[in-house]
């Protein structure tokens, strides 16, 4: 592995480094591919069963030294809150679809939660996450073992753009990540990786004062409809201008706590349209579509009441639901090589980290705390 003063570093890392060329064959997916058109690389399927491997050993290992199955990333929550999804009236015709074909309102379970593999102080660099679970929505899933469920997970972080290309690139960010080295990935020897490097930096170094300030993006594209693919969004109905204040390791659930207790919280859901599939991509999440090619457009309206959430029994709820972008409508089924990966990937290790935990791998369709922790254990 290449090295420079300071590699260990991520700011150091970002200015210090330089790379060579990429020692992989040229990703190259065909230029003629048309809206919402998938492209699947040889190997696919086995980088995506050696990422697993890994995942599930890592899972394991953690469960072996602690007693509980953790995810395999986004460990640590700030919360998991309740909250009604609207989806707005007079849409267009190109955004009345689907989920979003009629004014409805949803209840929904949202977890807020820093990235990482295991806890650490939200201080850390560390991109922060938004997994949305709509509840009771009908029709056809995108799953054939999920369709006699009713959710609907939307997965959001904060920034853009994903900084791993591909499943083969996932295998390897994968062990880095396990062994404890993420930004070792950037930095193998024959790798140029500086951009997605520079938007992991951008990722984790943003400071953020409550999980309710960021604006939210789903990094990877996803069905809407025949013939078209969108990214989302989530974006804060008012902009927090408020500085971060230092309230310690756990701040991020402090200021969650403070601000639900007072006022609730408010964001647009938003759908970014893919008009041109070779300058926004569906197989390279770490390009970013260019808004000022496709706008964000908004679609629904995201409502957390104000609340206390930070109770025993439903930060016990928290650890136990499982967010996954495949629990959708099969019109807005994931694209996309990184989507493809979680399809394995995040069913597997739901699976396995509430069997080794003694639960049930169970869907919530209320609010009603108790009795989803009831039926986890019946």
């Amino acid at each position: 592995m290449k090295r420079c003063a300071g590699a260990l570093a991520l700011v150091a890392a970002l200015v210090g480094c330089k790379g060579g060329s990429s020692s992989h064959e040229p990703y190259n997916p065909p230029t003629d591919l048309a809206p919402g058109e998938e492209w699947i690389p040889a190997g696919e399927d086995q980088a995506i069963a050696e990422s697993l491997v890994m995942l599930e050993d890592f899972v394991k290992a953690n469960f072996d030294a602690s007693g509980f199955a953790h995810r395999d990333a986004h460990v640590k929550a700030h919360g998991c809150v309740k909250a009604k999804v609207t989806i707005n009236e007079g849409l267009s015709e190109e955004l009345a679809v689907g989920l979003f074909a009629e004014p409805k309102a949803y209840d929904a379970w949202i977890r807020f939660s820093s990235s990482a593999d295991h806890w650490q102080r939200d201080r850390k660099p560390d991109g922060r996450g938004m997994a949305i679970k709509l509840m009771n929505v009908a029709g056809d899933k995108a799953l054939p073992q999920h369709q006699d469920e009713t959710s609907h997970d939307i997965v959001l972080i904060n920034y853009p753009v994903f900084v791993v290309k591909d499943a083969r690139d996932y295998v390897e960010f994968t062990h880095d990540s396990t062994i404890g080295h993420p930004l070792r990935f950037f930095f193998h020897e024959g790798r140029s990786y500086l951009p997605e490097l520079t938007s992991a930096g951008k990722l984790a170094l943003q400071r953020v004062v409550s999980p309710l300030s960021p604006t939210y993006y789903s990094m990877t594209p996803y069905l809407f409809g025949e013939g078209m693919a969108v990214k989302y969004g989530a974006r804060p109905c008012e902009k927090d201008s408020r500085r971060r204040r230092k309230l310690g390791k756990d701040y991020l659930r402090k200021q969650l706590v403070k601000d639900l207790g007072e006022h609730g919280g408010c964001f647009e859901l938003m759908v970014q349209r893919q008009i041109d599939p070779e300058r926004m991509p569906i197989e390279d999440p770490t390009v970013e579509w260019p808004p000022a090619l496709s706008p964000y457009l908004p679609v629904a309206r995201i409502e957390i009441p104000e609340q206390d959430f930070n109770t025993p029994q439903q930060n016990e709820l928290c650890e136990y639901l499982s967010f996954n972008p495949w629990h959708a409508k099969v019109e807005h089924r994931p694209l996309g090589g990184i989507n493809r990966v979680r399809k394995v990937v995040y069913i597997a290790i739901s699976n396995l980290r509430h069997h080794l935990d003694g639960v049930k791998s169970l869907e919530p369709t209320d609010h009603d705390v108790e009795a989803y922790l009831g039926k986890l254990r019946d």
